[in-house]
Parts: C-alpha cells; sequence; structure tokens
C-alpha cells in the first residue's frame, strides 16, 4: 500500500513499532479467547455436573478486560513510537507530505 512504500515496507515498521505488534496480538486473541470461554461455559453445561456455568463470568470478562487493556496500551504505545519516530503529526497527502496544522483539521465544517 501508500503507507508502506513510504515507510519502507513492513520490516521497516515493525523496526519502528518493535513489541507493540506483539502486544496488540496478544490482547485482541486473548479478548476473543476469553469471551468463547464464557459462551463455553453455557453451551457444554450439562446438568448433572457440579459447574456452574453463572460462576465463570466473571473469571471470563476479567480476562478478556484485561487484554483488551493491553490491547488499547499497545495501540497507545505504538502511537507514540510512530509519532516518535517521524517528529510529530504529519499529513499525506496525494502531492506528498505536509505538516498538520496547530488546530487540527480544517475541512468544510467551520
Amino acid at each position: 500500500t501508500r503507507a508502506m512504500s513510504y515507510v519502507g515496507g513492513i520490516a521497516a515498521m515493525t523496526n519502528i513499532v518493535g513489541g507493540s505488534v506483539f502486544m496488540l496480538i496478544v490482547g485482541t486473541f486473548g479478548c476473543g479467547i476469553g469471551m468463547g470461554v464464557c459462551c463455553a461455559f453455557f453451551v457444554f453445561d450439562k446438568d448433572n455436573d457440579d459447574i456452574d456455568p453463572m460462576h465463570g463470568i466473571a473469571l471470563s470478562y476479567g480476562v478478556a478486560s484485561m487484554c483488551q487493556f493491553m490491547a488499547g496500551a499497545a495501540t497507545l504505545r505504538a502511537n507514540t513510537q510512530v509519532r516518535k519516530h517521524y517528529g510529530g503529526a504529519r499529513e499525506i497527502t496525494g502531492n506528498g507530505i505536509t505538516e498538520m496544522s496547530a488546530r487540527g483539521f480544517q475541512g468544510s465544517f467551520g
């Protein structure tokens, strides 16, 4: 894509972002696994066993929320690393790269 060609390829982006990608992947998959475990408690529940699926909700939602927090922290860390590497906010336009204004986006909305 155009962004990857500007950065220099996926290898260069991996060097910039570092371990944030791994944290983002683990956090995202961990959140999905936590929700899947909660669902499995109810789908595979048997009437004659001693396991109450209602007790598993807090645990699985707790794990999912911690993983979601980790994914959010990884996103913020990656954003900080990219901004630090490129020296601030820049806008990629069709004609090249321009600095964004300090007031933010100045579109047709005002």
